[in-house]
């Protein structure tokens, strides 16, 4: 599926690429079960991350590339702290860069959206490989809210037929916390304008 996903994309992207476009695909199935067996569960992500730059690395010298090119969006995902990339850049000799750095799932689709691009309709970051836009994960939630906040009603993607119901696990629990957050004027994780914009998307759904 992983593997699928990447071709489809980079099909996705080439249109809008006025060269060729290669892709190379690394399998990491034995990195991934050897740090299993060998790491804390809380490095998990973060020493596969850095396993991930350090082929990258290798791959862009190989083919005489000058930089790396990321997704990353600073503190989006626990693996995405400032700390947390400083520890997975540092295996790099060449330099990376993050153009979403300072924007998060809203900001992207409004980015795309607005320039009529489909990218991000057709992206997977569902937690489940069996079933992908499953509708019943925090990821597809979160989807589902980035698009919703920008005038776009993706419910009919997921497999779920009722999402209000599959996602009221972590619609009870962003009420919650952010709703204190709020109260508390305690912006140390969701500004202002963040507590706003998902508590409007909730209210869509």
């Amino acid at each position: 599926m992983a593997r699928d996903k990447v071709l489809r994309l980079a099909q996705i992207v080439s249109e809008y690429n006025d060269d060729m476009m290669i892709v190379h695909v690394v399998s990491l199935t034995h990195v991934q079960e050897e740090l299993v067996k060998h790491c804390e569960e809380d490095y998990f992500t973060l020493l596969l991350r850095r396993f991930m730059m350090t082929i990258a690395d290798k791959v862009a010298a190989r083919f005489k590339c000058s930089a790396l090119i990321t997704g990353e969006s600073l503190g989006q995902v626990a693996s995405q702290t400032m700390e947390a990339m400083q520890v997975t850049g540092a295996v790099v000799d060449i330099p990376i860069f993050m153009p979403l750095i300072g924007m998060d799932k809203p900001d992207e689709v409004n980015y795309w959206t607005k320039r009529n691009i489909k990218v991000l309709e057709d992206t997977v970051t569902c937690l489940s490989d069996d079933a992908p836009d499953c509708g019943h994960c925090q990821s597809c939630f979160k989807k589902w809210c980035a698009f919703i906040v920008n005038g776009v009603d993706i419910r009919d993607r997921f497999k779920s037929s009722d999402i209000k119901e599959s996602f009221k696990p972590f619609v009870e629990k962003y009420q919650k916390v952010l709703t204190e957050a709020k109260e508390k004027k305690d912006y140390s994780h969701y500004s202002p304008a963040k507590i706003d914009e998902i508590l409007s998307a909730i209210e869509k759904l």
